[in-house]
C-alpha cells in the first residue's frame, strides 16, 4: 500500500495536481499498480538476460545528459541537490534505465519497412497528409502605427525591394511589431473573409493597401507567388513515411512484449476495495481478505 501511495503522490506532482479528489482513484491505483508490475517484470528480464551497465558507462551517460540539458554540469548537480537526489542514486537509476533500454531493443529487434509497404501507405494518406492547398506566399510587416505602415508601403511602391525596405536601418524609428524574412504561405481560404479578403485579387509583386487584422495592428503585404494545389511526391517524403511506419511497428512489437510480460506476472490483490471500478480485473485475480498490504 505504501508503494502505491508513494507512486500516487508522484503522479499527482508530475501532473501538477494538488489533490486526488477529482480523480477516478480506482483507475489511477490500477494504472499505478500495472506500471509497478511492468517495471518489476522488466527488471526480472534484465537479470535473466544478464544485462549490466558499468559505472563508467552510467557516469558517461549522466555527464552527456548534464551537458545537453543544463548550461553547466554544476547547474545539473545543483538541480539534483535541490531534489534531494545524490549523484550516486541518480547514476544507479540511470544504469537501470539503460539496461531496460538494451533489453527492449533486443526484444523489438530491427524493423524493416519494404518499398511496397511504404508506397501503399503513402497512397492511402497522401491526400490527407501530403497535400498542399492552393494559396499564396506573402511578405508581411506589422506595425503599431498606421503612419509607419504607410511609410513602408510608399517605399515599396517607389521601387525598394523587401529586404532593403525592411532592413534594420530603414525601420529603426518605426513601431515594428513583426516582419517576415521568408515568405509566409497562406491558403486560399485565408483570403475569403476578414481583413485579408482585399488581398485575394492582389497581383504577384504588387503592394497591398494598409490593412488591420486586429485592433492596433497595421500591416502591409507583398504577394510574392501564387501557389497551386499540389501533393508532395513520394520521392520527397519517402524517408518520413519509412520512419513513421518503422516507429509504428516498433511500438506494436513493444506493446506485445510488455503485454506478454504482464500476462506472466503473478499479482495477488489483498484489498479489493482499492479497485472497485475494476471488478472484472479483480475477479480474475486471486482475492483474499484484507491485510496490511494492498498488493504483492
Amino acid at each position: 500500500r505504501s508503494e502505491l501511495e508513494n507512486r500516487l503522490r508522484a503522479y499527482l506532482e508530475n501532473s501538477g495536481l494538488r489533490n486526488a479528489a477529482s480523480l477516478d482513484l480506482p483507475a489511477v491505483y490500477r494504472a499505478v499498480l500495472d506500471q509497478y508490475v511492468l517495471e518489476q517484470q522488466l527488471e526480472s528480464e534484465v537479470k535473466k538476460a544478464d544485462i549490466a551497465i558499468s559505472d563508467a558507462d552510467a557516469e558517461q551517460a549522466m555527464k552527456a545528459y548534464a551537458d545537453s540539458a543544463f548550461p553547466t554540469r554544476e547547474a545539473f548537480y545543483s538541480a539534483l541537490e535541490r531534489q534531494g537526489i545524490s549523484s550516486t542514486e541518480y547514476k544507479k537509476n540511470l544504469a537501470r534505465q539503460l539496461a531496460i533500454q538494451q533489453l527492449l531493443h533486443v526484444a523489438v529487434g530491427d524493423v524493416a519497412v519494404s518499398e511496397d509497404e511504404a508506397v501503399k501507405f503513402y497512397d492511402s494518406v497522401k491526400d490527407q497528409l501530403f497535400r498542399t492547398p492552393a494559396g499564396a506566399n506573402l511578405q508581411v510587416a506589422r506595425f503599431g502605427a498606421s503612419a509607419d505602415a504607410e511609410a513602408l508601403r510608399a517605399s515599396l511602391q517607389a521601387g525598394a525591394d523587401w529586404a532593403q525596405a525592411t532592413s534594420g536601418d530603414a525601420l529603426a524609428s518605426m513601431d515594428v511589431l513583426s516582419v517576415t524574412r521568408e515568405p509566409l504561405f497562406l491558403p486560399e481560404s485565408a483570403f475569403e473573409t476578414g481583413a485579408l479578403a482585399e488581398l485575394a485579387s492582389l497581383d504577384v509583386g504588387a503592394v497591398s493597401p494598409v490593412f488591420s487584422a486586429t485592433s492596433g495592428d497595421f500591416s502591409v503585404a507583398v504577394k510574392t507567388e501564387r501557389v497551386s494545389e499540389s501533393i508532395r511526391p513520394y520521392e520527397e517524403v519517402s524517408s518520413d513515411v519509412r520512419t513513421f511506419l518503422r516507429s509504428q511497428e516498433e511500438r506494436r512489437k513493444l506493446n506485445d512484449y510488455e503485454a506478454a510480460l504482464m500476462a506472466k506476472a503473478e499479482v495477488v490483490i489483498y484489498d479489493a476495495s482499492l479497485f472497485p471500478a475494476s471488478a472484472d480485473a479483480a475477479a480474475s485475480a486471486d482475492v483474499e481478505p484484507a491485510s496490511d498490504d494492498a498488493a504483492k
